[in-house]
């Protein structure tokens, strides 16, 4: 995040190709966050266990 913050719960993503995730892993800052995932055709929904702040200088990264 380059300036701000942002109040993270839910990320709907596109899924690419022939993909078909059974698992998220994500990282905020280097630290593992809870989260389930919903995957469904070309779409896959990561829910957090609670909401997350990312902050300025800070990486959200979701591994599918």
């Amino acid at each position: 995040m380059k300036s701000g913050k942002l109040v993270v719960g839910v990320l709907d993503l596109a899924v690419m190709g022939e993909l078909k995730p059974a698992r998220a892993a994500v990282r905020l800052a280097g630290r593992p966050l809870p989260a389930s995932l919903v995957a469904s055709g070309a779409r896959a929904e990561v829910r957090l266990a609670t909401e997350a702040v990312v902050n300025q200088g800070e990486t959200l990264e979701v591994v599918l």
